[in-house]
Formats: structure tokens, C-alpha cells, sequence
């Protein structure tokens, strides 16, 4: 019974639901009708209107403004319907309930009809539309390129994490600084090296095994990676590790021992001297000693030159450990080394030649170790490059190293007849940066020119000597601006005027000189301009000799008669002396080092019979070479021992004042005349 009767209703409920499903299809079918009437009564009213308003100009204006007006009530009535008809794709269900129209004529009249029942003077309501947004406006802002600004104050914000942080998040700082960025860039080019190395390491065990340890990555907030003995060993050993670690620490040294010698209670508009010791002790002051225990024990120094291109940074080339060296005096040898030798096991690797390159602000540990298999005799900084150091060996050959490279050498001579196959103790470099050469003596008297790009043969060689045998030569030197024109000293004491190109019999032109063998010559930097006789600048020339003396001497190369002409002498010990060098830039002022250890300052302004200072440097060893730094203001001497001595010297006497100039060639002049 109750199934019968849901049956019933079911029946039911879907009777009414097609009955309303007819009246919505008629209605919607009595809509579609009436539109379709409404504009072909538009279109027909349009069309007669303009056909009798061309046609029939006689006729009266009052059936013309009614149909006017009716098309014109039509045309409102059309639209309004357009209007009121709901747009495609909108859901039937979401649609108001459409009441019933009344039914209408051809011409629309069931519109008048309905709207003449409204009472006189009642408006209709105006009709309103519904609008909505179809899509969603989405606004950016984007941002130019922010513009570069740099700071010159000083970098002395923390560096630290804290700092770091800061520097991302606070918007406000000032951007780094170029140095910083150009640590920055270092050490992101450091970290992708390192991945590369890492990649293509995987052949290799021990670095696949260094990599793996690298690679791994410890997330933000996770715990810390713990490393294993061996892990921490195989990192320790890396060179990316090593690389980093030496870089850091030069860093940190140079940065700490920069300010040394800032004085923090210092009263600055005091008058210059005020608060300095009256006493000549404070004209030369020993500042530091530069040596590492690791290279420099049981060697000597041979040689000594100052960067041209950083004038913090200088070179020592180092004799072999525990050995004897001449210096080219023949058979009169002295031990400049240490006589007591250090364990085998410490030193079996050592190399017999040893260059190192030193900064001023880290005294303990070298910049640049260079490696030689024969002692090296002299070395020098190339003055048309920045990264080139050249050096002469005890067995002959002439080295260059790179600092872009390794501590061996990148190129050397060959040990062949056309070069040299003795020891070699002085070289120079001359000419200009587009036209320069090497020019190389060796204790055999063999002359040879050589250029740096290419070593493997020399441009000239010539074989020197004097009247009756072969000339040693010690040392060389060029006058200021010349490259052609040089003199030389010998194991003999003598002099010698030598030429590198036109030389080609090897005759010399021997002067007088010392009365025993000479140890080192210069010209005078800013040579005496009156000229002589012959039109030839004049030239001074200081010599310095195992005879106890150091010499100066007037070299007039045109003069046929005097050509050489000692000017004055200076002593002040029974001492051999083995350096005596110019300031360059006083005229008057020199200075020399003996066997004793002592560094004597002289100025022939003030007095030409003793020195301005006279001091102990060395503690007793002996003073091998002494170089003057570019500005004048500091001394390095190197000893016996492999200790470079930095001394400075008082900026009122080492700064030359315009009247220091007329009478240093006054004080030249009166000398000229007393010899």
C-alpha cells in the first residue's frame, strides 16, 4: 500500500514538473516571437520614413511626427526588452521568476496600452543593470637598478657574524667598499674553484675522499657536522685549506704589525724634533730584523734589493746552509755562514739557492719562497714588471722566477760554452720598458746580454781582459740613465771602463782602483751636471774594498789623460767592507757596512773626514750587503747569519733641502781641486 502511494506521488511530483517545463518552453518561444516582431516594425517604420520624406515633401507634418514618434517609442521599447532579456551563459536557476507579458500587435501597441493605465504624473522606475568583473586586475611595481654609492671612511666596522647579518637586513648601510668586494669576489671564486675541484677529483681516492667530506651540507637549525679524525687530517691536507690558511694568516700579520711603530701619546702640533733625544744614537734606529729560523738558519745573505713596484716588499737571496763563500775574492775565502750545522733530518730537503721575498709588516714568515740548485750570488726585482724577480748562481746559470707561478724557476740558462760556467755576482738591468736587457758578468771575465723572454741563448758574449791575463770580476755598475757604458771591479783592486756593445775585441780599459780586491761599485744616482772639457756629464763613482777603504772618485770617460780621479777616501776601522751605497735621494749622504758588523753614515756636506753615525747592527756579524729603500728613509742590511737588519733613518737628514744641492757641488768642487 505505501509503495502504491509513492508511486502516486513520485507520478505526480513529475507530472508538475513537465507541466512547468512546457510553460517555460512557451514562454521563452512567446519572448523569441515578440522580438523578432518588434524589429521587422522597426525596420519597416525606418525604411517608410526615409521613402516619404524623399518622396512626398507635399504632405502633411502631422502623420510624419506621429510615426516619429512611434518609432521612436518602439525603439526604447526594443531596447528595453534587449535589456531585460538575461545574457547567454547565466544559469536559468539563478534567474528572478519572469512575469507574464500581455500580448501584443504587429506594431507594439500592447506597450502604449500599459503604460497609459499608470496615473498622470507617476514616473517609471528606471531600470538598473547589474555589472561585474569578468578577470582580476593585478597591479606590480617593478623596481629600477639601484644605483652604486661608495663610502671613503675608514673599514673598521666589525667583520664578524653579527655584522654580517646586519648588513643584509639593515637596508640603510652603505655598500661594501672595493676592497671588500674584491675579497668577496675572492673568496666566491675560492669556493667555486673548490666545487670544481671537487668534481673532478673523483678519480683520485684520497681528493674523492676530501671532496665527499667537503660536500657535505649542514642545513639551517640542523645540528653541527661532527668530522672524524681522519676526515679533519684529510681537509687539513687539502690545498684549497692550505691555500686559504696561508693567505689568512699573511693577512692578519701584516695587519697587526702595520701601526708598530705609531706612537698612541703622541701631541701633534708640537714642534717637528721637540721630543726627540739631541744624540746622533736617534739618526739610525734599528726598527726590525726580518728572519725565519725554518730558511735563514746557518745561511748568508748575498744580496738585497728593494721592489720597485711596492715599497714595502724586498728580496735576500740566501747562500747555501752552512757553506763557504768568496764573494768573489779569490783565495781569500771568509766564512760568511754559520760553522755549526743543523740536524740532517731538518734540513735534506732544503735547496742550495734560496730567494726570499719579504714584506715589511710580517717579519717571521716570507711572501714568496724561490728555490734555486746553486747558490745564488745576486738577485733583483725586474722594474718593467711587477711579477718578475731575476737572479745570478755561484755555478753560472741565470734564473727567473714569476710569483704567478711555482718556487722553481720558469726559465734558466743553459750551462753551455756561449753562456757562463763560472759564478756570476753581479747582473743588472737596463735600458727602457719597450728595449731593456740583462747584462751579465761572471768571474771568468765572459760578458753576456741577455733578454728575459728568452734565456735559453744569450744576444751577445764576449770574453774580457785586461792587458796581460783574464779580469775576475766582482761587481758592475751603470751610471744613472746609461745602458751602454758601464765600469767593473776585479779581484785585483783595479778598475775597469767597459762597454756592452762594441766591446767585440774584449779589450779593457783598466783605471787604478784599491789595494785589494773590490767588493762593490755605484755611480751617484743624480750624477754632478757641470759639464766638462769634452761636453760629457761628469760621474762619481763609490767603490768599496777589502783594503779597509771606501773611495769617490770623478769618472771622466773622454778624459785620455785622467779619466778616473780619486776625489776622496774614507776609513774608520782596520775592517774589510763590503758594501757601500748612495742615498738616493740626498747627494751627500752614504752609507757603508764592514766585517765588524757596524753601519757608518756619512755626509760629506758636513764633514768628509768622519761619519755623521757610526753604529752596531748585527750584534758582531758581518754586513754582506746594504740597500737604501726608494724614499730614502730606511736601510736594509743583511748579514752573515741570514738576518736582514731594517734601519731607519731621521727624516731631517735623510729629506734633502735645496741648499743641500749647491753645497754638496760646492763641496765636489773643492775636492776636485785639492786632487
Amino acid at each position: 500500500m505505501s509503495s502504491d502511494s509513492a508511486r502516486a506521488a513520485r507520478s505526480r511530483a513529475l507530472a508538475e514538473k513537465k507541466a512547468k517545463l512546457a510553460e517555460l518552453r512557451r514562454r521563452r518561444a512567446a519572448r523569441s516571437n515578440k522580438n523578432k516582431i518588434k524589429a521587422e516594425s522597426f525596420a519597416e517604420e525606418s525604411g517608410g520614413a526615409s521613402v516619404s520624406s524623399a518622396s512626398k515633401s507635399s504632405a502633411s507634418s502631422k502623420p510624419h511626427v506621429v510615426q516619429r514618434s512611434n518609432s521612436t517609442r518602439d525603439v526604447d521599447d526594443l531596447v528595453d526588452k534587449l535589456l531585460a532579456t538575461p545574457a547567454p551563459g547565466v544559469l536559468k536557476g539563478n534567474l528572478p521568476q519572469s512575469h507574464e507579458t500581455p500580448s501584443t500587435d504587429s506594431r507594439g501597441n500592447a506597450d502604449q496600452g500599459s503604460s497609459a493605465t499608470k496615473p498622470l504624473g507617476q514616473e517609471s522606475e528606471p531600470k538598473r543593470i547589474n555589472l561585474s568583473f569578468c578577470s582580476a586586475v593585478v597591479s606590480l611595481h617593478i623596481s629600477g637598478r639601484k644605483r652604486d654609492c661608495y663610502s671613503k671612511g675608514t673599514q673598521t666596522e666589525d667583520s664578524g657574524p653579527d655584522n654580517i647579518s646586519g648588513q643584509l637586513t639593515n637596508g640603510n648601510r652603505d655598500p661594501p667598499s672595493p676592497r671588500a668586494h674584491h675579497r668577496s669576489r675572492s673568496l666566491s671564486s675560492s669556493s667555486t674553484t673548490a666545487e670544481n675541484g671537487e668534481r673532478g677529483s673523483e678519480t683520485n681516492p684520497g681528493e674523492a675522499e676530501g671532496a665527499g667530506i667537503a660536500s657535505k651540507e649542514v642545513g639551517a637549525g640542523a645540528d653541527p657536522v661532527i668530522l672524524t679524525e681522519q676526515e679533519r687530517r684529510v681537509i687539513q691536507k687539502s690545498e684549497q685549506y692550505t691555500s686559504f690558511l696561508s693567505q689568512a694568516a699573511s693577512f692578519i700579520e701584516r695587519t697587526l704589525s702595520h701601526d708598530k711603530g705609531f706612537d698612541p701619546t703622541v701631541i701633534y702640533g708640537t714642534r717637528e724634533g721637540e721630543d726627540e733625544p739631541s744624540s746622533s744614537e736617534s739618526e739610525l734606529v734599528l726598527s726590525s730584523t726580518i728572519y725565519d729560523e725554518s730558511f735563514c738558519a746557518g745561511r748568508a745573505v748575498t744580496d738585497i734589493s728593494w721592489s720597485p713596484h711596492y715599497k714595502e716588499l724586498l728580496l735576500t737571496a740566501m747562500h747555501v746552509r752552512g757553506g763557504m763563500t768568496s764573494m768573489g775574492l779569490g783565495s781569500t775565502a771568509m766564512d760568511l755562514g754559520s760553522s755549526s750545522k743543523s740536524p740532517e733530518s731538518t734540513f735534506s730537503t732544503d735547496s742550495d739557492g734560496l730567494v726570499l721575498v719579504w714584506s715589511l709588516h710580517r717579519h717571521n714568515t716570507p711572501e714568496f719562497v724561490f728555490t734555486c740548485q746553486s747558490p745564488v750570488m745576486t738577485a733583483k726585482f725586474d722594474k718593467f714588471s711587477s711579477n718578475l724577480v731575476v737572479g745570478a748562481t755561484f755555478s753560472g746559470q741565470i734564473v727567473l722566477w714569476d710569483t704567478r707561478a711555482k718556487s722553481q724557476p720558469v726559465q734558466r740558462t743553459p750551462l753551455s760554452a756561449s753562456g757562463h760556467t763560472h759564478p756570476v755576482y753581479s747582473l743588472e738591468i737596463v735600458g727602457s720598458a719597450n728595449a731593456n736587457k740583462l747584462v751579465t758578468v761572471s768571474t771568468d771575465g765572459r760578458l753576456c746580454t741577455w733578454s728575459l723572454r728568452a734565456l735559453a741563448e744569450p744576444s751577445e758574449s764576449t770574453v774580457l781582459y785586461g792587458e796581460k791575463h783574464d779580469v775576475a770580476v766582482t761587481s758592475i755598475a751603470f751610471p744613472d740613465g746609461e745602458a751602454n757604458e758601464f765600469c767593473l771591479g776585479a779581484e785585483d783592486g783595479l778598475i775597469y771602463a767597459a762597454q756592452v756593445h762594441g766591446q767585440s775585441d774584449g779589450q779593457l780599459r783598466k783605471y787604478t782602483g784599491h789595494w785589494g780586491p773590490v767588493t762593490s761599485l755605484m755611480f751617484h744616482p743624480r750624477a754632478n751636471v757641470s759639464a766638462s772639457t769634452s761636453g760629457r756629464a761628469n760621474s762619481l763613482l763609490l767603490t768599496s774594498s777589502v783594503d779597509w777603504t771606501v773611495r769617490l772618485w770623478s769618472h771622466q770617460p773622454r778624459d785620455n789623460t785622467n779619466p778616473l780621479r780619486k776625489l776622496a777616501e774614507f776609513s774608520t776601522s782596520r775592517e774589510y767592507v763590503f758594501d757601500a751605497r748612495w742615498s738616493p735621494v740626498h747627494p751627500s749622504i752614504f752609507c757603508y757596512g764592514d766585517g765588524a758588523g757596524m753601519a757608518h753614515l756619512w755626509n760629506i756636506n758636513r764633514d768628509a773626514e768622519e761619519p755623521v753615525i757610526s753604529k752596531q747592527i748585527t750584534g758582531g756579524a758581518a754586513v754582506n750587503k746594504l740597500r737604501w729603500s726608494l724614499d730614502g728613509k730606511k736601510i736594509a742590511i743583511g748579514d752573515s747569519v741570514g738576518k736582514t737588519h731594517i734601519v731607519d733613518i731621521k727624516s731631517s737628514l735623510a729629506t734633502a733641502r735645496p741648499e743641500d744641492w749647491r753645497t754638496f757641488d760646492a763641496c765636489i768642487a773643492r775636492l776636485k781641486e785639492q786632487s
